[in-house]
């Protein structure tokens, strides 16, 4: 280790090292590729996205990813490996959420063609014949996807702090660096105080849409597995707080279901957030590290 490195540079390096974060750039940087969400940009003719807002977006570079590890986010990302918080996503949040999804129905479709899809334990899974593998509620699809939702905000707020997609570009997010928990299926967990609550003392942020799309496309990629599909008895979608709908009051869940033979595939659903204002609720819901965001 280079001995003219500060203390701090010194943990950052060594925390790097035990993420294997290059590696994982790397890693993430192909899937992005091989998911056909990477495209070759006019302008510099370098590897990217072209944003909702029209702008081109190159894929972010090592260094992008390696400075999101602070300071003042170190203590907790050390903690946090103890909770398997240590697989990276690098979501394209700048790109058409339309897009997202139409990707990951492709590639659902190119691994069920190929025999490869399974769900979460590892189990050769089917979609059902001439069915679409994306179950998407009628509300977003009829308003439009990019300007209907709002995001990093909270539902039931006084004063509303959601953006818009658009909102949050002009912001600086533009790729999402996240470490979420590298597991395919989470069990239901017993909250004993508002989730809210709950994610803001654990230094954690909930999913976004976008972050779920491509945590699931990482998967598919790297595995044939889909998170969130399990074969017990009933579906039990995750609910992801990073992103909602304000005017019907509610959050998205997700998940695969395959108990319905006749209709296979991913349900994207929203679920009122009154729900959520129970305390010592059961639930599943997917968390994250945020790292941070690059131009």
């Amino acid at each position: 280790m280079n001995e003219s490195l500060q203390p701090f540079e010194i943990q950052r390096e060594s925390l790097a090292e035990r993420l294997k974060l290059k590696d994982q750039w790397e890693s993430q940087i192909r899937v992005l590729n091989e998911a056909g969400i990477l495209e070759i940009l006019p302008e510099s003719q370098e590897l990217g996205v072209i944003g909702v807002d029209g702008q081109q977006y190159p894929i972010p570079e090592y260094s992008d990813v390696l400075n999101q590890l602070t300071p003042e986010n170190l203590e907790l990302l050390e903690a946090k490996q103890e909770e398997d918080y240590n697989k990276l996503i690098i979501t394209p949040f700048a790109m058409p959420l339309k897009q997202l999804i139409d990707r990951y129905s492709s590639l659902l479709k190119r691994k069920d063609k190929t025999g490869e899809l399974k769900d979460s334990q590892g189990n050769s899974i089917n979609i059902s014949d001439g069915d679409e593998p994306i179950k998407l509620p009628v509300k977003l699809i009829e308003d439009g996807y990019d300007d209907t939702l709002l995001y990093f905000g909270k539902l039931g707020e006084e004063q509303e702090t959601g953006k818009t997609k658009k909102k949050s570009i002009e912001q600086g997010k533009i790729w999402h660096f996240c470490l979420v928990q590298d597991t395919n299926s989470l069990e239901n967990k017993r909250i004993e105080t508002k989730i809210d609550s709950y994610l803001q003392e654990g230094g954690l942020s909930g999913y976004t849409l976008e972050d779920w799309l491509m945590h699931a496309i990482t998967n598919l990629q790297e595995s044939g597995k889909q998170i969130d599909c399990t074969d017990s008895k009933e579906i039990i979608p995750n609910w992801l707080m990073g992103s909602y709908l304000p005017k019907d009051d509610c959050y998205f869940r997700a998940a695969y279901d395959i108990h319905d033979p006749s209709s296979t595939g991913a349900v994207i659903g929203g679920a009122k957030g009154e729900i959520l204002k129970s305390r010592k609720n059961f639930i599943n819901f997917r968390n994250l590290i945020e790292l941070g965001s690059n131009l």
